[in-house]
């Protein structure tokens, strides 16, 4: 569960066969709320949860998303003008390859206790 305050800017250009797009990400606030679950199906046990929060304030990001226009017959059907079968590619990166948090680094805390003891357990990817 999240709840935002900002928004999505974004830019695309087409080479042909690549679509690059950009995304640019402004968020005045963004708190999100992250439920943690774990348990063995096989052995039928080791079931542990827990519960924490993220809040960031003033962030900007850039992320990217690549399309390739992919066939197959490759670039013979392209050269024959048979594209007839080829269909975009979609391949999206979920880590910025920039960000910024001008004033302090996102906070965190715990929403319940953790059942799962001394393990640590995965923080949220923001």
């Amino acid at each position: 569960m999240a709840a935002f305050g900002g928004g999505r800017q974004y830019v695309s250009l087409t080479l042909y066969f690549f679509k690059i797009t950009l995304y640019l990400d402004l968020w005045l606030s963004k708190i999100t709320a992250d439920s943690y679950l774990r348990y063995d199906v096989i052995q039928y046990g080791d079931f542990c949860n827990a519960g924490n929060w993220l809040l960031d304030v003033a962030r900007a990001s850039v992320l990217f998303q690549l399309d390739v226009n992919e066939c197959i017959w490759g670039l013979i059907g392209s050269i024959t003008s048979d594209t007839d079968d080829c269909a975009w590619g979609t391949y999206y990166i979920n880590q910025p390859i920039w960000d910024y948090q001008p004033f302090f680094e996102s906070m965190t805390g715990e929403l319940y206790p953790s059942s799962c003891g001394d393990e640590p357990v995965p923080v949220y990817d923001s």
